[in-house]
């Protein structure tokens, strides 16, 4: 069944964690949009506020409080919403908590804890809405992360969740498609964003968490969450930097593994006393419940994104990459001389090669940029690793190469031995047939002899029987009937 979502202004809009950060810009930016917008969040304050500024500028909400992984409140929540407003037309699961420590000092009750909010909140959410959107279709939006794909020490915890809502979010596509239901389903995958994440966040040091360059603003997210509500997609990424991050580590996993652990872990914390007042992992905390985490002062927040913007216009990219591509095919297609088939092989590794080397030289000058704003000797570091790799690598492909060469000369000189093998053998199976064809002569010729002798000798018996004896036998009776007549 074709999937059909209407426009924003016709739809109602249903998202969890909207008391702060990206929930909250997302229901703002939604309502004034036309979006009604359902709110649902646990904490009841934070809800009021943002209730109020939407109504204030003349928009539509209502709110209800539920922790998401608790199913029951979750429901009731959804419903009183559906209730209020007569239906969902997107429903965006994003609420989540975080957890700065190392996983040996991780404790049993916040690991379970951060499961519960941040899987199992978009799992109960995911079924929850697919029971709504069955029938009328619409959106499902799950907020994974740049960590769904990279991950890091300092928030490993963190990161086994969103690997595990990607995972989750893939197979419940899968599963949407399978069943023909018109859902679109789509993750969202955030770099750093400047949102009081890490200020909710429980923190097991005694550093106050932060969050590492480049960092976002949300209202980049809440673009590329009200798109998804529109258009089906699958999947997309907030912020260039997060996604050169995820090139890298799947194009130099080594690489990326030596660099993130190395250089990470500083990034994530500050040189200050860590301040708890502000956690909210297993309640709702205090402190603020604002959309931005004050970053301004520590990071450059980035306000734009092109990449959010090309991946958000696929057909103006595709049309740029097609007329690109029907240049190249002109300059490719004109007559030349035919290349050899070493210049074909030359060819097909460079073509094969390109894409993958560009984005590794994007992601490592990415790398190498964001540390070389840190100073105190991480740029120099991180680059001479660089290189430490590049030699490496370019040792092992000389390598290689050699290897490949040797190897071809040896499977060159194997199939000279066949050759001549296949030439000595052709030659004797030729010479025997000439032999064979000799004798066979030689035997036709006296069998030959052989019949010409039979055949005389049955002609001289034919003779013999069937001429000579008649005509003797002739001879004598008429020589019998002159005797009578004359005597």
């Amino acid at each position: 069944m074709a999937v059909q979502l209407k426009p924003l202004s016709q739809q109602v809009f249903l998202i969890t964690g909207a008391s702060s950060g990206i929930g909250r810009v997302t229901a703002k930016h939604a309502a004034a949009a036309g979006a009604k917008v359902i709110l649902i969040a646990r904490n009841e304050e934070a809800l009021q506020a943002v209730n109020e500024e939407i109504k204030a500028a003349g928009g539509q909400s209502m709110y209800a409080t539920a922790d998401v992984a608790n199913l029951d409140q979750f429901k009731a929540a959804a419903e009183a919403g559906i209730a209020q407003f007569g239906t969902v037309d997107t429903w965006v699961n994003n609420a989540g908590v975080g957890l700065f420590t190392d996983i040996t000092q991780h404790t049993e009750e916040d690991d379970r804890k951060l499961f519960e909010t941040n899987f199992w909140g978009i799992v109960n959410g995911s079924r929850l809405a697919a029971q709504y959107l069955r029938d009328s279709g619409g959106a499902l939006i799950n907020l994974g992360s740049e960590v769904s794909d990279i991950t890091t020490p300092t928030q490993g915890m963190y990161a086994a969740s969103k690997h595990a809502i990607m995972g989750f979010t893939d197979a419940f596509r899968m599963e949407v498609i399978k069943s023909d239901l018109p859902i679109s389903v789509t993750l969202i995958k955030p770099a750093a964003i400047d949102t009081p994440f890490a200020k909710h966040a429980k923190n097991n040091t005694d550093q106050n968490a932060t969050l590492p360059a480049p960092v976002y603003a949300p209202e980049l997210v809440a673009d590329q969450i009200l798109h998804a509500a529109e258009n089906p997609v699958r999947d997309l990424y907030v912020g260039g930097g997060g996604r050169a991050m995820a090139l890298l580590a799947e194009h130099f996993p080594t690489l990326s593994d030596w660099v993130i652990s190395k250089f990470m872990p500083s990034q994530e914390l500050k040189d200050e006393p860590a301040d708890h007042s502000s956690e909210a992992l297993h309640d709702v905390g205090g402190g603020s419940y604002e959309e931005r985490g004050g970053l301004k002062g520590e990071r450059m927040v980035r306000e734009k994104s092109l990449y959010g913007v090309v991946s958000r216009h696929p057909v103006a990219v595709t049309f740029g990459v097609a007329a690109a591509s029907a240049a190249a095919a002109y300059l490719l297609l004109r007559p030349e001389e035919p290349e050899s088939t070493a210049q074909k092989f030359k060819s097909a590794v460079r073509e094969r090669a390109a894409g993958p080397l560009a984005q590794a030289r994007a992601a490592i000058a990415q790398a190498l940029a964001e540390a070389h704003k840190q100073g105190d000797g991480t740029y120099s570091k991180v680059r001479d690793t660089v290189y430490d790799y590049a030699q490496e690598a370019r040792d092992a492909v000389r390598g290689y190469a050699n290897s490949a060469r040797s190897t071809a000369a040896d499977y060159a000189d194997t199939a000279r031995g066949y050759a001549a093998d296949a030439r000595d053998t052709a030659k004797d199976y030729a010479d025997d047939g000439v032999g064979r064809a000799r004798s066979a002569a030689r035997s036709g010729a006296s069998n030959a002899h052989e019949y010409v002798d039979t055949a005389k000798e049955h002609l001289h018996d034919a003779a013999e029987r069937y001429v000579a004896a008649p005509a003797e036998s002739l001879v004598t009776a008429l020589r019998r009937g002159i005797d009578r007549f004359l005597g």
